[in-house]
């Protein structure tokens, strides 16, 4: 998949009321290596993006995104 096409799936992905996605669900699902990136882009598009810090223990943390329901 390239950039756009990957930006767009997990558009789609978000956009359904509940779903997430880690780093590592964005690589097995779309992959895409760049999740921060793709989210960055999201985010210019106008899309509010929210990030979770989970703690997945050892010291070591996992950013989670999802859409807020609004688009700004």
């Amino acid at each position: 998949m390239n950039t756009a096409s990957q930006k767009l799936a997990i558009q789609r992905h978000l956009s359904k009321p509940g779903n997430s996605i880690t780093r590592l669900e964005a690589i097995k699902r779309f992959g895409c290596i760049n999740l921060p990136g793709r989210m960055y882009d999201l985010k210019e598009d106008g899309f509010t993006v929210l990030t979770e810090r989970l703690n997945v223990g050892r010291g070591k943390w996992v950013a989670r995104y999802s859409f807020a329901m609004v688009k700004r």
